[in-house]
């Protein structure tokens, strides 16, 4: 049955418009079928398919956008087209370098546009939001645990650890700090957790602009005139536990990629600071980087609810590959946060915050 009035719709041959991007692979193919139904017969001037991916830098109220690709694919220009259905098949090569999706930063999408050789008549145009992910490694997969090692006069080995099954904006993360020799007297006086966001603006390998870096604190407990805890013995461990929240997409981006050569470059850091006391009052702080990806849904608040086409919305759950079943896969806006907590942490949800003593390990 025909519709009253022409339709157009983009429908993806890729079983998500969620596309990854990874260091070996040159480029990602995304295609599909761009799909017109006349309700009668129609004079086309021209039907064109667009792949663009743009970046936006706003500096000083000015905006400078610059488009890192551009595909164009023109179909039956100048012809008339009998009532029904028409299907035209679209193919694109997403290059690795690309920059990938940054809210308010970054966008790629596909547009369907056709013209119609009538006065009156409105261009018919149908648009799908493609949101372009970077991945560390080839397995689709990232390093979800960490563990740093240094020595610290007084304190003696100073282990500092993160893990997470969810390692995404606004996504959970278990931090661990292990101290197995504090000396007999030694007061841990505070504990700070520091977010970091280290961002380079960049054209052609040359940095022209380096904004101020972008720090949230996610933990502060203590101070200079508080105990938090105390090693009594030689045979004392300090240990600390704590689940923390990383920030939201509001406030930092995804880490950039090694191989993404967008003019915007972003890295992150876990800043760990210990205030402690033996003889005098001293901080001691260890920074570890990593990498965080994008949490795909939460694009939804970004962007309004009708953008795109419904047959193809944006997808309902984690771009990553999680390599076993049991482990969290759906969208964070559609759990509450206590799902959102488990998933990310697993067993340790339930295991007590804070500092505590401990015997050594084995």
């Amino acid at each position: 049955m025909s519709p009253d009035k022409p339709t157009l719709s983009i429908k993806l041959h890729n079983h998500t418009n969620v596309i990854t991007l990874c260091p070996s692979t040159d480029n990602v193919r995304v295609s599909g079928q761009v799909e017109l139904n006349l309700p009668t017969k129609q004079s086309v001037k021209f039907i064109k398919i667009k792949m663009k991916n743009a970046e936006e830098i706003v500096k000083y109220a000015k905006r400078d956008e610059k488009m890192f690709m551009h595909e164009v694919v023109t179909f039956k220009q100048n012809e008339s087209l009998d009532q029904g259905l028409h299907k035209y098949d679209f193919d694109f090569h997403v290059s690795k370098s690309q920059p990938c999706f940054a809210a308010g930063d970054v966008a790629a999408y596909i547009e369907a546009k056709v013209e119609f050789d009538e006065i009156l008549a409105h261009p018919l145009i149908a648009n799908m939001f493609i949101i372009l992910v970077g991945s560390p490694s080839d397995s689709q997969q990232i390093s979800l645990e960490h563990i740093h090692q240094d020595f610290v006069e007084d304190v003696g080995s100073f282990e500092v650890s993160f893990k997470s099954k969810h390692l995404t904006t606004q996504g959970f993360i278990d931090i661990g700090l292990y101290l197995p020799s504090a000396a007999p007297g030694l007061e841990i006086k505070g504990v700070k957790v520091k977010f970091e966001q280290h961002t380079v603006i960049q054209n052609k390998d040359k940095v022209i602009s380096t904004p101020p870096v972008d720090k949230e604190v996610l933990l502060l407990e203590g101070s200079r005139d508080s105990t938090l805890i105390r090693a009594n013995s030689e045979q004392d461990a300090i240990t600390g536990h704590w689940i923390l929240q990383l920030p939201s997409n509001d406030n930092i981006k995804p880490t950039t990629m090694e191989f993404s050569h967008g003019r915007i470059q972003r890295k992150h850091y876990l800043e760990f600071n210990i205030m402690f006391k033996k003889d005098t009052l001293r901080l001691a702080a260890v920074r570890v980087p990593l990498t965080i990806t994008q949490r795909t849904l939460s694009t939804a608040a970004q962007v309004p609810s009708d953008y795109g086409q419904y047959s193809n919305p944006i997808p309902t759950k984690r771009f990553w590959e999680l390599p076993h079943s049991h482990l969290f896969s759906h969208c964070p806006a559609d759990t509450t946060e206590d799902d959102l907590k488990s998933a990310a942490v697993g067993n340790a949800i339930g295991a007590p915050q804070g500092l505590s003593l401990s015997a050594l390990r084995k």
